[in-house]
């Protein structure tokens, strides 16, 4: 169970309001469940860290988990609050405000939630007798006992690769923020002690900074929005959507975090050492430099030609393994799915043209 506002587990102890990304622990928590019961409490006004824990659940394919609790429905102020049909719009209509700060291909999976596993419950003090139900509670118990059902696909789908390419270039900037506007912009002993953690300690996030999660979250958007972008020519009712781009997002997940943790720790921990280790006059803007340094390297910065030419190498090579990834998730679903027809429609040369 995650709560919103209060424990078991709380998003105010978990997230940060500025945080991109979800932390560490909130992660493994839900990467362990089965079944995660959102709590949140009905008059409050949802803010980014619900939406940070939406994205997460919907770019790694586990939205199927989750079910939305909303307590203190009978705590609302107001003559407009009488019915409880009233109370529930509110609600509803303050997280289709989280909903907007979505990007546009997420939003389905998150309206699609919020109408079929969405609970209501009120006098949350009152104690009722052993043989008294609360209906709203015996819903909710029915409905996480349900199986999930699988539909079965009959469709052609054409992975567009030219998507997928844009989509990789265009992440790059989100990438290069967090660092030169989020990690690198804060006080040199902040920077110093996340790099600590890198270097010395094998732990990977300080203060909210988790360059880890962030680095596999631009990945999780890259592979996620070009596949929709994929899906978007198909006749693929609201169910059928969200059931493949779970599986596809599932299956690019488990490899996303392998790769992330390859690229921005194993194969840069001397360069973590080597910076944290700069000291003396004018070591602050040499590590400064260093850190960004080493991030240009984890997610080189490319353009079109490079990638297509082959003239960027390191960017061609990181371009490769996440295409590789990709290839693995479409093979997963086809086995899955064994009467649909998925295919790569491959980049076509003569679309490219010179950025300049």
């Amino acid at each position: 169970m995650i709560g919103v506002n209060k424990s078991p587990y709380s998003l105010d102890h978990g997230l940060r309001r500025e945080q991109f990304s979800l932390d560490i622990e909130t992660e493994e928590k839900i990467q362990r469940a089965d079944k995660i019961i959102l709590v949140n409490k009905g008059t409050n006004n949802p803010d980014q860290r619900l939406k940070v824990l939406l994205e997460h659940f919907i770019l790694t394919g586990q939205i199927q988990k989750l079910v939305l609790c909303h307590t203190h429905m009978d705590t609302f102020k107001g003559s407009e609050f009488k019915k409880e049909s009233t109370r529930q719009k509110h609600v509803k209509k303050n997280l289709q405000q989280v909903v907007t700060l979505l990007e546009e291909p997420q939003q389905p999976a998150i309206e699609a939630l919020i109408e079929s596993a969405s609970f209501y419950f009120s006098g949350l003090d009152i104690q009722y007798e052993e043989n008294v139900k609360n209906e709203e509670l015996s819903c909710l118990i029915e409905f996480l006992s349900e199986e999930a059902h699988s539909i079965r696909l009959n469709t052609d789908i054409q992975f567009d690769e030219k998507s997928f390419m844009d989509e990789f270039i265009q992440q790059v900037e989100n990438y290069y923020d967090l660092w030169d506007k989020g990690y690198l912009n804060k006080h040199w002993a902040t920077v110093k002690a996340l790099n600590r953690r890198y270097a010395v300690l094998d732990e990977y996030e300080y203060q909210g900074m988790n360059p880890l999660n962030d680095f596999k979250k631009v990945l999780y958007l890259v592979c996620y929005n070009s596949f929709c972008q994929s899906l978007k020519n198909n006749h693929l009712d609201t169910e059928e959507r969200n059931q493949i781009q779970q599986q596809f997002s599932q299956s690019c997940a488990k490899d996303i975090n392998k790769k992330a943790n390859q690229r921005l720790v194993e194969s840069k921990k001397q360069q973590w050492v080597s910076a944290f280790n700069l000291s003396g006059q004018g070591s602050t803007l040499d590590r400064k430099t260093a850190l960004k340094n080493l991030a240009q390297e984890v997610y080189p910065s490319t353009k079109k030609q490079g990638l297509i030419s082959g003239d960027d190498s390191n960017g061609v090579h990181f371009y490769q393994e996440l295409k590789v990834i990709v290839d693995v998730a479409l093979k997963e679903i086809g086995q899955q799915q064994p009467d649909l027809s998925l295919k790569i429609r491959p980049f076509e040369i003569q679309e490219v043209h010179e950025v300049k």
